[in-house]
């Protein structure tokens, strides 16, 4: 998805009409977070991977 077309989702993000548009690209994104999480869990210290835990966002499994 190019910059503009993100943009264009955000910018309408709150219409009632756009909602399965904007379902989509939250999914997506929250896709890509929590890959990152993931990661950085991974590859992080205690500390980061008990932050981690703490804040539920891998709650699919580390």
């Amino acid at each position: 998805m190019d910059k503009n077309t993100s943009q264009a989702i955000y910018g309408t993000s709150w219409l009632p009409g756009k909602l399965n548009e904007s379902n989509e690209f939250n999914e997506e994104y929250d896709d890509c977070l929590k890959d990152i999480y993931r990661t950085i869990h991974k590859l992080g210290s205690e500390a980061t991977k008990r932050h981690i835990e703490s804040i539920h966002i891998l709650e699919d499994g580390v």
